[in-house]
C-alpha cells in the first residue's frame, strides 16, 4: 500500500469513527449535499459529514505526517466563509500530526485564528460560525 493509499484509508477510518460516535450520542449524521466550492470546475465538492440538529458541516482532516496537505486548512476555511451555507462548519483535526508535531500543532493554532478572525467579518453567503477543532473539543461541543 502506497503513502496516498494508506493516507485515506486513516482519512476514512478517522471519518468513521466520528460517525459512529455521533450515532452513540443520538445525531443524526447525514451524508451533506453538494455544493459549488470556490475551486469548482465539473464536480460538486462536498464536506464529510452534516448534523442536521446543529445545521453544522463537518469537514474531517487526518494527518500522521507533515505534507502537502498541511495546505488545505486555510483553503477549507476560506471555501467554508464563501460558500458552505450552515449555521456552523467545523474542521476536525485528528491523527498524531496537529497533536506531536511542531509543523502541525503550528497551523492547528493558526488554522483557529483565522477562524477566529473570518467569524469577526461581516457574514458573506457561507457558513455563520467557523470552527476549527481536535476530537476532544469536537466531543464537548457536540455534546453541549
Amino acid at each position: 500500500m502506497n503513502q496516498g493509499q494508506k493516507a485515506n484509508l486513516n482519512g476514512k477510518m478517522f471519518h468513521d469513527e466520528c460517525w459512529d460516535y455521533l450515532e452513540k450520542k443520538g445525531h443524526n449524521p447525514q451524508v451533506p449535499a453538494g455544493y459549488e466550492a470556490l475551486w469548482y470546475g465539473n464536480r460538486l465538492n462536498k464536506t464529510d459529514i452534516f448534523l442536521p440538529d446543529k445545521n453544522a458541516q463537518v469537514e474531517c482532516k487526518f494527518q500522521t505526517v507533515s505534507g502537502t496537505c498541511d495546505q488545505k486548512p486555510f483553503a477549507e476555511l476560506w471555501n467554508a466563509y464563501e460558500r458552505v451555507k450552515c449555521d456552523y462548519y467545523v474542521l476536525l483535526f485528528g491523527g498524531s500530526h496537529w497533536e506531536e508535531n511542531t509543523r502541525g500543532m503550528n497551523i492547528f493554532k493558526e488554522a483557529k485564528q483565522m477562524a477566529a478572525k473570518l467569524n469577526s467579518f461581516p457574514r458573506s453567503n457561507g457558513a455563520k460560525k467557523l470552527k476549527v477543532m481536535n476530537s476532544i473539543e469536537f466531543k464537548e461541543w457536540i455534546n453541549e
